[in-house]
């Protein structure tokens, strides 16, 4: 592309001689760093860009999304918490001539806007950098079902493969993220945690029949798409997801490896040298 001559540029973007800039409230998140607004791409020579905004607007206000039911405060308040703050690394951290052949990303942590974007933000560097595989090692308890439909098709869409492994539990939305891998480990002792869609609901919330179809709505198309990974990517049945999701069953490493859910049971062995990226996240 040339960066000097542009006849449509993202709104978030501005185009003049020395290349694309971002605009006031966007930060870039490149690896292992974040760059300021204004500063210029060309310098940069990413492929993978990764727009954060800093003050989102509200386009619209509608029901909340569905999310995993245990995702509220620990007075049952059914709001959302307060969303978690990843630690920025410092530039540099992993910056060689020759791209290693596999990196090593621990994950443990709810599926929320933050982790999201960070987890994503840290593939795509990878990928940019020339990275061939990623080897995910996840744990989490779920969390946004929209954030977590989106890591699964981004992880995916990627230029690497990518391979996941079960370090701890995998629950709810994380299921989706777990099956996102070309191949597919877990370790001895871990589990996955299988069960239907639920929404919050607000204090006082005036119940209508409008309300509750919406709501009726959301809910059951969170759980076709989710039934439809786990159908595409395990040998689990559309009936047998569907008892996964009423039943809310955990399930050890055993079943998982009968259902195709992972390919091998084992402990996860990270060779010398490899580097290894630990996502920290301020709590």
């Amino acid at each position: 592309m040339d960066h000097g001559e542009c006849s449509v540029v993202p709104p978030v973007l501005a185009c003049d001689k020395t290349g694309f800039s971002l605009d006031e409230g966007v930060e870039l998140v490149l690896l292992a760093g974040l760059y300021p607004a204004k500063q210029s791409l060309t310098r940069i020579g990413v492929r993978f860009l990764h727009l954060r905004f800093k003050k989102p607007k509200i386009i619209a206000q509608g029901a909340p999304r569905c999310q995993h039911p245990r995702y509220e405060t620990q007075k049952g308040n059914p709001k959302m918490q307060p969303p978690l703050t990843p630690v920025r690394l410092q530039p540099g951290l992993i910056q060689q001539q020759q791209p290693p052949g596999t990196v090593y990303i621990s994950f443990s942590a709810e599926i929320v806007p933050n982790t999201t974007e960070t987890l994503i933000a840290t593939a795509s560097n990878f990928a940019n950098q020339g990275v061939k595989q990623l080897y995910l090692m996840l744990s989490t308890p779920g969390g946004s079902v929209m954030h977590g439909m989106t890591l699964y098709n981004v992880l995916r869409a990627l230029p690497v493969e990518l391979i996941t492994h079960n370090v701890g539990n995998v629950d709810s939305i994380g299921n989706a993220i777990f099956l996102a891998g070309s191949k597919r480990y877990a370790c001895p002792h871990s589990t996955f945690m299988f069960h239907g869609v639920g929404c919050p609901t607000q204090p006082n919330q005036l119940m209508e029949a409008k309300f509750l179809r919406e709501r009726l709505d959301n809910i059951t198309a969170d759980q076709k798409r989710i039934g439809s990974v786990i159908g595409e990517r395990t040998k689990i049945s559309e009936d047998d997801v569907a008892n996964l999701f009423l039943e809310a069953q955990t399930k050890d490493a055993a079943f998982a490896l009968a259902n195709g859910i992972v390919d091998e049971i084992r402990e996860v062995n990270v060779p010398p040298g490899n580097p290894v990226v630990a996502l920290v996240f301020q709590r």
